[in-house]
């Protein structure tokens, strides 16, 4: 008789409270230093199955100024390669850089960060 295939498959049965945080740590502790050393803040990094897939995905800020595209991509490429080296995610995965969300003014206390994994739902709404 011939030997069966053998397969490895990393799925939410797999990936406990346990795994996703110590893959978060893991990340957390790799990416904190880069990101900073590009004048960015780490705010916060989570390791998710969503529909397509497993995401790190980490919350950037720049703490003098508003995130855009150009500092996403800073980070990006600040921590895509160390992440390879290290190699501690046993699965394929995206890599997402996200902002800090949105920036709401609050009268009389001035700006108010939210962020987008902290926002359920909205609407936006035009002032005429």
């Amino acid at each position: 008789m011939g030997r069966g295939a053998h397969f490895s498959i990393f799925d939410d049965t797999m990936a406990d409270a346990n795994t996703r945080q110590t893959i978060e740590a893991q990340a957390q502790a790799l990416c904190e230093p880069l990101i900073a050393a590009e004048g960015l803040e780490l705010l916060d990094l989570e390791y998710v199955r969503e529909q397509g897939g497993w995401i790190l995905r980490l919350f950037i800020d720049l703490p003098a100024g508003v995130v855009g595209v150009e500092e996403c991509a800073r980070a990006s490429h600040a921590v895509d390669r160390a992440l390879d080296v290290e190699d501690f995610i046993p699965t394929g995965y995206a890599l997402e850089i996200a902002s800090d969300g949105v920036v709401v003014e609050v009268e009389g206390a001035g700006p108010f960060r939210i962020a987008f994994k902290d926002i359920a739902k909205a609407h936006l709404q035009f002032e005429p």
